[in-house]
């Protein structure tokens, strides 16, 4: 796949930076960016949830502004320092205030990332 090879850059440090966020350890670096790019694609024409989930993805990049403890995207390269599993959880989190029927959907569609802390959702 384009654009997601493991440079020695990102190798280098992606087991030794922590989520700002939730304080594990980060082990599949992928940016918010990223992340972001993937649920609106799946969002379709769902204006109203794609405002969510930019608003959500535009607060949490105060975490990036941050000089210590980030790490390379693998996809595109730039400085992060939130998990996928904790910004996966923030994007749940918003969707559920507005339709829970569709927080539910994209929850199952998205599992293998939610898998590692499922305590979020009880």
């Amino acid at each position: 796949m384009k654009g997601l090879t493991w440079s020695s850059r990102a190798l280098k440090g992606c087991f030794l930076m922590k989520c700002q966020i939730c304080g594990e350890y980060i082990s599949e670096p992928i940016c918010i960016d990223c992340m972001k790019e993937e649920v609106i694609q799946w969002l379709g024409k769902n204006n109203s949830m794609i405002k969510i989930v930019e608003e959500i993805t535009k607060d949490l990049h105060i975490y990036d502004k941050q000089k210590e403890n980030r790490v390379s995207c693998i996809v595109c390269g730039k400085k992060m320092s939130i998990c996928r599993v904790c910004y996966m959880n923030e994007l749940y989190e918003g969707i559920k205030m507005k339709d829970k029927k569709l927080a539910d959907r994209f929850k199952d569609l998205f599992y293998i990332i939610f898998r590692e802390i499922p305590v979020l959702f009880f």
